[in-house]
């Protein structure tokens, strides 16, 4: 599993309690929490238009797929 959080405020620790608490609880209901992505600043722009964020996901699916 994959958790993506997105915000629009440009702190992304600003939240981290709160990711914290997602990825137990899926993991104590024995989910395999492979990432946590914390996607911050979106008040500045679209999503596809974040080159950043292009490699990041790209790079996540493909660990999950040469596994």
């Amino acid at each position: 599993m994959i958790l993506v959080f997105t915000q629009g405020n440009p702190d992304p620790n600003l939240f981290q309690s709160y990711f914290d608490y997602t990825k137990n609880m899926f993991k104590a209901l024995e989910f395999d929490v492979r990432s946590v992505q914390v996607i911050a600043g979106m008040r500045n722009g679209s999503a596809h238009e974040r080159n950043d964020l292009h490699t990041t996901m790209k790079d996540i699916g493909s660990s999950l797929v040469l596994e």
